[in-house]
Protein backbone atom coordinates (compact mmCIF):
# COMPACT_ATOMS: atom_id res chain seq x y z
CA UNK A 1 0.00 0.00 0.00
CA UNK A 2 3.27 2.80 1.00
CA UNK A 3 4.15 2.03 -2.51
CA UNK A 4 0.73 2.35 -4.11
CA UNK A 5 0.12 5.78 -2.30
CA UNK A 6 3.71 7.13 -2.41
CA UNK A 7 4.92 6.43 -5.55
CA UNK A 8 2.64 4.51 -8.30
CA UNK A 9 -0.99 5.77 -7.79
CA UNK A 10 -3.44 7.90 -8.67
CA UNK A 11 -3.54 9.41 -5.21
CA UNK A 12 -1.21 10.46 -2.63
CA UNK A 13 -1.48 11.37 1.24
CA UNK A 14 0.56 14.23 2.51
CA UNK A 15 0.44 16.52 5.76
CA UNK A 16 -2.56 18.23 5.05
CA UNK A 17 -4.73 14.99 4.52
CA UNK A 18 -5.14 15.15 8.45
CA UNK A 19 -6.37 19.00 8.48
CA UNK A 20 -9.29 18.70 5.47
CA UNK A 21 -12.93 19.14 6.85
CA UNK A 22 -13.34 16.02 6.00
CA UNK A 23 -10.28 14.54 7.81
CA UNK A 24 -11.65 16.38 10.95
CA UNK A 25 -14.90 15.43 10.80
CA UNK A 26 -14.17 11.19 10.19
CA UNK A 27 -10.53 10.97 11.48
CA UNK A 28 -9.42 9.35 8.29
CA UNK A 29 -6.69 11.49 5.91
CA UNK A 30 -7.76 12.94 3.04
CA UNK A 31 -6.52 11.30 -0.68
CA UNK A 32 -5.65 13.82 -3.09
CA UNK A 33 -5.40 13.38 -6.80
CA UNK A 34 -1.56 12.86 -8.24
CA UNK A 35 -0.85 14.50 -11.77
CA UNK A 36 2.07 13.24 -11.87
CA UNK A 37 0.58 8.90 -11.75
CA UNK A 38 2.26 6.44 -13.91
CA UNK A 39 -1.80 5.48 -14.39
CA UNK A 40 -1.81 8.19 -16.89
CA UNK A 41 1.09 6.62 -18.82
CA UNK A 42 1.25 3.40 -18.18
CA UNK A 43 0.69 0.44 -16.55
CA UNK A 44 2.30 -1.15 -13.44
CA UNK A 45 2.03 -5.04 -12.88
CA UNK A 46 4.03 -5.89 -9.67
CA UNK A 47 4.79 -9.71 -8.81
CA UNK A 48 5.62 -10.79 -5.36
CA UNK A 49 7.85 -13.51 -6.01
CA UNK A 50 8.57 -15.92 -5.20
CA UNK A 51 5.75 -16.90 -3.41
CA UNK A 52 5.16 -16.09 0.03
CA UNK A 53 6.95 -12.76 -0.37
CA UNK A 54 4.54 -10.25 -0.02
CA UNK A 55 0.69 -10.80 -0.80
CA UNK A 56 1.67 -14.06 -2.96
CA UNK A 57 0.78 -17.55 -1.29
CA UNK A 58 1.48 -21.21 -2.28
CA UNK A 59 -0.35 -23.79 -3.94
CA UNK A 60 -0.29 -26.06 -2.70
CA UNK A 61 0.08 -25.39 0.35
CA UNK A 62 3.76 -26.34 0.66
CA UNK A 63 5.70 -27.74 3.65
CA UNK A 64 3.86 -25.95 6.50
CA UNK A 65 0.32 -26.87 4.68
CA UNK A 66 -0.74 -23.19 5.56
CA UNK A 67 0.64 -21.71 2.08
CA UNK A 68 3.21 -19.53 4.19
CA UNK A 69 6.39 -21.71 3.47
CA UNK A 70 6.58 -22.72 0.05
CA UNK A 71 9.83 -24.98 0.48
CA UNK A 72 13.58 -23.70 -1.06
CA UNK A 73 13.60 -21.41 -3.81
CA UNK A 74 16.24 -20.40 -6.32
CA UNK A 75 16.95 -17.77 -9.29
CA UNK A 76 16.45 -20.03 -11.55
CA UNK A 77 13.19 -21.39 -10.08
CA UNK A 78 11.81 -18.10 -9.62
CA UNK A 79 12.60 -16.84 -12.92
CA UNK A 80 10.72 -20.11 -14.60
CA UNK A 81 7.96 -19.21 -12.46
CA UNK A 82 8.20 -15.78 -13.22
CA UNK A 83 8.13 -16.02 -16.89
CA UNK A 84 4.97 -18.67 -16.56
CA UNK A 85 3.20 -15.93 -14.63
CA UNK A 86 3.99 -13.69 -17.55
CA UNK A 87 2.59 -15.77 -20.14
CA UNK A 88 -0.22 -16.59 -18.45
CA UNK A 89 -0.96 -12.82 -17.75
CA UNK A 90 -0.48 -11.96 -21.10
CA UNK A 91 -2.87 -14.81 -22.43
CA UNK A 92 -5.70 -13.89 -19.70
CA UNK A 93 -4.93 -9.84 -20.90
CA UNK A 94 -4.19 -10.02 -24.80
CA UNK A 95 -5.06 -6.07 -24.58
CA UNK A 96 -1.19 -5.46 -23.23
CA UNK A 97 0.22 -7.79 -25.21
CA UNK A 98 1.68 -4.88 -27.64
CA UNK A 99 2.78 -2.58 -25.03
CA UNK A 100 6.86 -2.46 -24.62
CA UNK A 101 7.56 -4.05 -21.20
CA UNK A 102 10.82 -2.91 -18.45
CA UNK A 103 11.54 -5.78 -16.27
CA UNK A 104 12.49 -4.17 -12.84
CA UNK A 105 13.15 -6.33 -9.71
CA UNK A 106 14.84 -5.70 -6.14
CA UNK A 107 17.17 -7.43 -4.15
CA UNK A 108 17.50 -7.43 -0.62
CA UNK A 109 21.35 -8.06 0.37
CA UNK A 110 22.07 -9.37 3.79
CA UNK A 111 25.22 -8.51 4.99
CA UNK A 112 27.45 -11.50 5.10
CA UNK A 113 27.72 -12.00 9.31
CA UNK A 114 23.56 -12.33 8.82
CA UNK A 115 23.86 -15.08 6.26
CA UNK A 116 26.58 -17.17 9.08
Amino acid sequence: MFGLFLELGPFYLSGASHHTASAKKTGIPSLFRNEYSWSKLASVLIINSPPPVGYSYCEPAGPSGDGNSCGAWNDEQTAHHNRLYLESFFQRYPKFQNNDIYIMGYVNILKRQQLD
